[in-house]
C-alpha cells in the first residue's frame, strides 16, 4: 500500500494549513490586545498609578512574548 497517497497528503496539507492559519490569527489578536494593554499602562503611568501600570505593562509583555512564540511555531509547522 502506498503510504504517500495524494488524498492523504492533500488532507494533511489542509490540516497543517488550518493549524498554521489559526496560530497566525491568534498571534495577531494577541499583538492587538498587547498594544491596548500598553496604552493602558502609559495612561496609568501618566496618572501616577504605579500598581496598575506594572500590571498592564506585565500583561502587555506577556501577550507580545506569546504572540511571538505562536508566530514562530506557525512558521515551523512542516508540510511532511
Amino acid at each position: 500500500m502506498n503510504v504517500h497517497s495524494p488524498i492523504i497528503d492533500s488532507r494533511r496539507r489542509a490540516v497543517l494549513k488550518g493549524q498554521r492559519d489559526a496560530f497566525v490569527s491568534l498571534a495577531k489578536t494577541q499583538r492587538r490586545i498587547s498594544w491596548q494593554y500598553r496604552k493602558w499602562a502609559l495612561e496609568d503611568q501618566a496618572r501616577g498609578d504605579r500598581k496598575a501600570f506594572l500590571k498592564h505593562a506585565a500583561e502587555a509583555r506577556r501577550l507580545w512574548r506569546e504572540a511571538r512564540w505562536h508566530l514562530d511555531y506557525a512558521r515551523n509547522i512542516t508540510w511532511h
